[in-house]
């Protein structure tokens, strides 16, 4: 897969994101080290799972094909061309507006989200992804890396963390709060 790709776009805790021809990317995840650690394997169908629910809507890097194999789980999405926000942000920190259009695109994917029944869990510019320009397209951006999402049911308004999510510089207080109590913390859409 790797000579198929374009390089690297991004690298996270547990693999990489490569390009891939025809504006598609590939996450490559490394598997467990041991067949008692579930934990990637775990967190790809919730990633799996989030980004299925989400199909067609905007709101998320659309999924195009998921597998795995001996060494590695591939989930293929569409590639966003403009990259993060965190990176887009930095040229136009100064242009208020303009910041207000992407932030506003942003909440109305966390919306589509929440509406869905897929609270994130770790939102920040780095997994906000632009599609285009803010300035030049109304849906422009959406939501990726749901590695730590949790799905919820139809009358569910929360569910069980029962350890910090997310990156905790970030997180929501009742997030972190999930890794101190053995019952674990209530988390729903407030918290992203």
């Amino acid at each position: 897969l790797e000579a198929e790709a374009g390089g690297y776009v991004g690298r996270g805790r547990f693999g990489g994101v490569v390009a891939l021809p025809g504006g598609r990317c590939a996450k490559l995840l490394r598997r467990e080290r041991s067949p008692a650690d579930r934990s990637v394997a775990h967190a790809v169908f919730g990633e799996v799972s989030a980004l299925s629910r989400l199909r067609g809507t905007g709101a998320a890097a659309e999924l195009l094909d998921f597998g795995a194999a001996a060494d590695r789980y591939v989930i293929v999405m569409e590639r966003c061309a403009l990259g993060t926000l965190f990176d887009w942000r930095e040229p136009v920190r100064d242009d208020v507006g303009v910041l207000w259009r992407a932030f506003a695109q942003t909440a109305r994917c966390i919306a589509t989200a929440h509406a869905k029944g897929v609270v994130h869990l770790d939102l920040k510019s780095e997994n906000v992804l632009l599609r285009g320009d803010p300035r030049e397209m109304a849906d422009a951006v959406c939501l990726g890396d749901f590695g730590e999402a949790r799905l919820l049911g139809p009358a569910q308004t929360d569910a069980r963390a029962l350890r910090a999510h997310g990156t905790e510089c970030v997180a929501a207080p009742e997030v972190v709060a999930g890794a101190k109590g053995s019952a674990g913390a209530a988390v729903g859409p407030p918290a992203d």
